[in-house]
């Protein structure tokens, strides 16, 4: 439940605080640059919104063992969840410093509640701030009146709701999902020996997710609660699997917004948001043996902290051809929670250690641990931006802002963007763009004094620089956008190689730069088919080694009630040599020949309330896997979703 302080309670009665999502106040600077519509939703026939951004330029979501198996999403050649992508819900931003946790709930994010998705692609900190390194995903919500169930593979069951109603007393609308399912099926041949496997033909990862929304408007004041419930059992955990690992992670905030038309050219938005995030995970990290060493060790972490945020954005419209944005920005992050979930603890509280001597008779929730007490800190930041955006003549286009953030626990930063477009004739059009972000550490980088993970006080923010060209063209059937970008990460936070006590340090190590070319198009066959591409190519090794080319087709038809789309994701070949740079661990290297990726959908219009659809995801049932350093027990790889077929039943009225 939420922790509400009178200063809370007296923010919800006093703040009036954004105009209604779909209603937002539009940036200077930042216009999406690519849109899901409810349509394209429909046609991708994706379950959740990370798969959906397959196709997008650039993007790839793939399953790795960081963070309990999670699927992660790889923007422009770097494992952007790790705190380089913001993620919004009808404009609030998602994220916090527990852990730069936007993984433990975005990956879930059902496709089927969603109105549109927009996403805007580079460094964007001038407006959004912190974690807007590479990518900003805002999801919309739908407000509206829908019954919705599926079944499907591996006994997966979803079941959601929304209502939405106009009154005297305002507008309401609210959504309810449940979704669970025994998980994917992984042979376990891509297992290493162990106990726990042997005998078995495969294993599965159980899951159960769950996101609720209360949405209240009247007139310019929103009143918006939401909240999500994650868990995913039998997970890859470091290089073990087992049946009882298991991890759970919450999500919530209750967001005040209020937007005000001062006169024709002057407006003012507030909002003031109050978030929580929870984090409970375990997993088995060493297995039985002999005494002193009898018993599993299991371990993981119990943490949670909280957020207050309050932005302030004002617009105005000199002219025409001249507009102006300012801004601030004011945000409070606290860890108020520390402790564990393991198998073995000692007296004292201070260690964990896997020795019979200190076993619990049972895995046990601890709230505090010695060895993170140091985690329970406060880190307070205040952001200052502005933008211009002018139409210098009927052809030129300049936009250009900065933004000032002070940190209260780390270095400050300041971060700039610059944008210039040009119409070249009535078909086509050319634009440059110099854009700069930050990542903040986190608290585990800080502060954590983990036996083996030592954080660093004096860290200073990431810093990414991108320099973009592209040129767009239009014809009456097609059109094209080709992207060249070069992107330079500086003061890379990463963790240093490990001391003769096997302790490893939070630092500024490495810079990363990447060169790439992004490109995207669609083409009207008639008024019932259309194709839709996307192609990502990287002229330089990524630091993840993430894939190097990668693209989408997608086949989209609206023939009388029935919409179908097909869509295909390849990826090119990863071919990684042992020992071939620093990052990597392993003694041995790892291929994957180039993968090809079928997915289906079929939706049926039955009368005006009744929708019908069938899902197919990896029709051909690929067998693809992605390269990871860390799994040097596993042939160095996480294997990938196998075939999944869902069926879903929706009624509106």
């Amino acid at each position: 439940m939420f922790k509400f302080n009178s200063i809370i309670l007296l923010s919800l009665v006093v703040s009036q605080t954004v105009l209604a999502n779909e209603a937002q106040t539009q940036s200077v600077l930042n216009q999406a640059s690519h849109v899901f519509d409810q349509q394209q939703i429909k046609s991708h026939g994706v379950t959740n919104v990370y798969n959906l951004l397959n196709f997008v330029p650039g993007f790839q979501a793939v399953m790795t063992s960081n963070n309990s198996a999670h699927t992660q999403l790889q923007v422009r050649g770097v494992a952007a969840d790790s705190g380089y992508v913001v993620l919004m819900v009808d404009g609030v931003k998602l994220n916090t410093l527990l852990i730069n946790d936007v993984l433990m709930g975005s990956p879930y994010f059902d496709s089927t509640l969603a109105q549109t998705v927009e996403i805007y692609t580079g460094p964007n900190a001038v407006r959004f701030g912190n974690n807007a390194a590479l990518a900003v995903i805002n999801i919309i919500t739908k407000k509206t009146n829908r019954l919705s169930i599926a079944g499907g593979d591996f006994n997966h069951q979803n079941a959601s709701a929304s209502l939405y109603r106009n009154t005297g007393y305002g507008e309401f609308s609210f959504f309810i999902m449940d979704t669970q399912g025994d998980g994917q099926q992984y042979a376990s041949d891509n297992i290493p020996s162990a106990s726990y496997v042997l005998g078995k033909d495969y294993i599965n990862q159980p899951y159960k997710h769950d996101q609720f929304s209360i949405n209240w408007q009247l007139g310019n004041y929103v009143l918006h609660y939401y909240s999500e419930e994650h868990q995913q059992d039998g997970f890859l955990n470091n290089q073990s699997y087992h049946q009882n690992n298991q991890f759970n992670s919450t999500n919530r905030f209750i967001s005040n917004q209020y937007q005000y038309q001062l006169t024709d050219q002057f407006n003012v938005k507030a909002e003031l948001t109050y978030g929580e995030s929870e984090v409970k995970s375990v997993a088995r990290i060493d297995e039985a043996g002999i005494r002193p060493f009898s018993e599993d060790y299991w371990f993981g972490p119990n943490w949670s902290s909280r957020k207050l945020d309050f932005n302030l954005m004002t617009n105005y419209t000199w002219s025409d051809t001249l507009s102006f944005e300012f801004g601030v920005q004011w945000q409070q992050q606290e860890q108020d929670k520390a402790g564990i979930v393991t198998s073995h603890l000692t007296p004292d509280g201070q260690d964990s250690l896997p020795l019979d001597l200190y076993y619990l008779d049972a895995i046990q929730s601890v709230t505090e641990y010695g060895p993170y007490t140091n985690l329970l800190q406060s880190i307070e930041s205040h952001g200052i931006f502005s933008g211009m955006s002018w139409q210098m003549s009927p052809i030129d286009h300049v936009s250009a802002g900065i933004r000032l953030e002070r940190n209260h626990g780390f270095a400050d930063d300041v971060s700039t963007h610059i944008g210039y477009n040009r119409i070249l004739n009535q078909k086509s059009h050319v634009s440059v763009e110099y854009s700069e972000a930050f990542r903040a550490p986190n608290f585990i980088e800080l502060f954590s004094q983990d036996p083996y993970l030592h954080g660093n006080e004096s860290l200073q923010p990431e810093k990414i620089r991108s320099y973009q060209l592209s040129y767009d063209y239009t014809e009456q059937d097609w059109n094209a956008t080709v992207t060249a970008f070069y992107q330079q990460q500086s003061k890379v936070i990463a963790l240093t190689f490990p001391d003769s006590s096997q302790r490893r340090f939070y630092n500024n190590l490495n810079n990363k730069d990447i060169f790439g070319l992004e490109a995207k198009g669609d083409y009207k066959l008639n008024q019932h088919i259309k194709l839709q591409g996307t192609l990502t190519h990287y002229f330089n090794d990524t630091y993840e080694q993430a894939f190097q080319t990668f693209a989408t087709l997608s086949l989209l038809s609206q023939i009388n009630r029935f919409t179908i789309g097909v869509n295909n994701i390849l990826r090119s070949a990863v071919d990684v040599k042992a020992g071939l740079d620093s990052s990597d661990f392993a003694s041995t290297g790892f291929n994957q020949n180039a993968t090809y990726l079928v997915n289906a959908v079929v939706n049926y219009q039955l009368g005006r309330s009744i929708l019908l659809s069938l899902k197919a995801e990896n029709v051909f049932d690929q067998s693809h896997k992605v390269y990871d350093p860390s799994q040097t027990d596993n042939q160095l790889y996480v294997p990938q979703q196998t075939r999944f077929v869902s069926f879903t039943l929706t009624y509106e009225f």
